[in-house]
């Protein structure tokens, strides 16, 4: 006669919970491995974008003292992170001149994070934080001559499109640094990125 029915195959619909361990096992050990990349990453683009700001507001400064034939300052505030760009007098220091009023808008004014360290180099510093330029080209000249205290805690731009020869260091919680040059003559900025020690 015929075959016996045979009994119905069991179909699989579900993972076993051997299965379900090893995958959580693997996905554990893949975010040990990616999640301090992570934030290392993040931590980098937090400084490459206070980095891209400050050099904005440089060009910024430029153009504006150029345009306007006056002196504009980029003024740092270490205790509330904050920096802004203000008018200040005249490279030669007539009177008459508009006294420095801070331009509050958001393009000239802004902070950085927390776990930024921001400072402007002394001259020593400077020269020490600098790599030295590749092949033949030779550094900014450096002035010898001591700041004023009100040109410390500042960027300075010139309306004849000079500058005053500065750096100024980002440095993050991990030890990365940046630091931006600025070039008397040119006013231009240029990034050095010093890695972590």
């Amino acid at each position: 006669m015929g075959q016996p029915p045979h009994p119905p195959r069991r179909q699989r619909s579900a993972f076993t919970l051997v299965e379900l361990m090893v995958v959580m096992v693997l996905v554990a050990i893949m975010s040990a491995l990616i999640l301090p990349e992570m934030a290392g990453t993040y931590a980098d683009a937090k400084l490459k974008s206070t980095a891209r700001r400050l050099i904005t507001l440089c060009s910024l400064a430029n153009s504006q003292a150029i345009s306007h034939s006056q002196t504009q300052r980029i003024r740092f505030d270490q205790p509330s992170r904050r920096f802004h760009l203000e008018t200040g007098p005249a490279r030669t220091g007539t009177a008459g001149q508009r006294s420095r009023t801070p331009s509050m808008d958001l393009e000239t004014a802004g902070e950085w994070d927390a776990s930024i360290r921001l400072r402007i180099l002394e001259q020593s510093e400077a020269d020490a934080a600098t790599p030295a330029p590749p092949g033949n080209v030779a550094r900014p000249p450096r002035s010898n001559t001591p700041l004023p205290s009100s040109e410390l805690s500042a960027l300075t731009f010139y309306a004849d499109g000079t500058s005053l020869a500065r750096q100024i260091s980002l440095e993050d919680a991990s030890g990365a640094r940046l630091v931006l040059t600025i070039n008397p003559t040119t006013s231009r900025v240029r990034i050095a990125d010093t890695r972590r020690p």
